[in-house]
């Protein structure tokens, strides 16, 4: 009795995917199968999973060069970068060198707009600058 012909996984198409953060989803549209026979090949056999994730790793390192050349030239890029990844902040600071307000890193959605600010975001009053 023939069963369904196997579906092919492709060790460079995996790692391929995996450097653009394409998701299971995705990937089961690329190749043409359910996402549950995805999830079900990469639990049987490991080491495809194994090449979508060494495609991860080099898409983020890959990512954080291109950003980091970026800030060479950006100056917005070095803020974003001075934020996220040295943890700094922008403060202000009224005549008397106190700090009234710290301005919060907002987090941005896929389209680049600032999700609503931390609960404990509080605008300075103006007798305070």
């Amino acid at each position: 009795m023939a069963g369904r012909t196997p579906y092919t996984f492709d060790k460079d198409t995996l790692y391929g995917l995996g450097k653009i953060q394409a998701t299971m989803k995705e990937i089961a549209a690329v190749i043409g199968c359910s996402y549950d026979t995805v999830m079900r090949r990469f639990r049987d056999e490991p080491e495809l999973k194994e090449f979508y994730e060494a495609g991860v790793a080099e898409g983020k390192i890959s990512l954080r060069r291109l950003q980091f050349n970026s800030a060479l030239e950006s100056v917005p890029m070095q803020i974003h970068l001075g934020k996220t990844v040295l943890k700094q902040s922008e403060t202000v600071i009224n005549e008397n060198r106190e700090i009234v307000w710290e301005v919060p890193t907002y987090v941005v959605d896929t389209d680049g707009e600032p999700v609503s600010p931390p609960p404990d975001a509080v605008e300075p009053d103006e007798d305070d600058l």
